[in-house]
């Protein structure tokens, strides 16, 4: 009778922790893909937001091509419910695969007029310089007490350094691109999409950061966005060369494709996605063989030829059902 007992309760235990599988499954399903009234599903993209004008660009152009296929990009960058997610950092370590479609570049800004752009004037920042105004010093990095107290009294330490708090900013690249741990980062630190940075040296007139192309430049007339001025870093020449207020965002693309991505911080921005959704794979196929035209007009740089050829094999269908 004991053993009776003792089955029928693993029996109803068992039957429970399949439902509740079953139920935990099918509610991720769910979330992933809205079902729509008409019977329609959606499937959802995440963004930040510099690049989710392109991304909106791609889905309007793929309607035309696939109009049976419902996309939408869903704000914020998590990858939580979604069944795509732009990332802009490398190691994604969730079992997800990551399609690679370009490039984001870095520049440092200031607000036009403003104390800070005072204190820097017009100077070229070297390397050096560069880190003695974003990053915190330790006391080892000195000779002497005496340089210690020096470097404080410098009118550069008067600056305030705004920077990304969440795992989407561009900081952490920003700094490694420095040699440099997020956490070494001087100033304040900004909560959100980076956009939010922007706003924060508008309110300070102390204020410096950093940020990707398409939240720096007005996209539609191709210019710095008005308010904004950028710190002229000591780079090679045909970069060093349109790194000013009044050059266009085409010409620096330009340069930046040209060779001058090892002095500015860059590094790829692709699309993760789960590589047993062929829904998503045509998307993204799509992306790589025809939508990635569109990438300059949202600031974004082309990938290399050689790189790029490289992520048609992960997302092609065709070749995924020969394997």
């Amino acid at each position: 009778m004991l053993h009776s007992t003792l089955f029928t309760q693993t029996m109803s235990l068992g039957r429970k922790l399949l439902v509740l599988t079953f139920l935990a499954a099918f509610t991720a399903d769910i979330y992933a893909q809205e079902v729509n009234a008409d019977g329609t599903i959606t499937y959802y993209i995440s963004s930040p937001r510099f690049a989710r004008p392109l991304v909106e660009r791609w889905i309007k152009e793929y309607a035309k091509v696939r109009p049976d296929v419902h996309l939408s990009v869903r704000k914020g960058c998590s990858n939580k419910h979604n069944n795509m997610q732009v990332v802009t950092r490398r190691g994604i370590n969730d079992g997800r695969s990551v399609m690679y479609f370009g490039e984001y570049a870095i520049l440092p800004v200031t607000t036009h007029g403003s104390e800070a752009c005072k204190i820097l004037g017009n100077k070229t920042l070297s390397t050096e310089r560069m880190r003695a105004i974003f990053f915190d010093k330790s006391p080892e990095d000195y000779d002497n007490a005496e340089d210690m107290e020096i470097d404080a009294r410098s009118p550069m330490k008067k600056i305030v350094v705004y920077s990304g708090n969440d795992t989407s900013s561009v900081s952490s690249l920003f700094a490694a691109f420095y040699g440099e741990q997020m956490s070494r980062l001087r100033g304040r630190r900004i909560s959100g999409d980076d956009a939010f940075l922007l706003n924060a040296i508008d309110a300070d007139p102390l204020g410096v950061t950093f940020n990707a192309l398409p939240n720096i430049y007005d996209l539609k007339a191709r210019k710095l966005r008005q308010n904004l001025s950028l710190l002229r870093m000591g780079t090679s020449s045909n970069v060093e060369d349109v790194i000013r207020n009044d050059a266009t965002l085409d010409e620096v693309i330009e340069a930046l494709e040209q060779g001058g991505t090892e002095d500015i911080p860059t590094a790829s921005i692709g699309v993760a996605f789960d590589s047993s959704n062929f829904i998503a794979k045509e998307f993204l196929y799509w992306i790589i063989t025809s939508g990635v035209k569109y990438n300059h007009q949202y600031g974004i740089l082309m990938l290399d030829n050689q790189v790029a050829a490289q992520q048609v094999s992960k997302v092609n269908n065709r070749d995924s059902a020969q394997k």
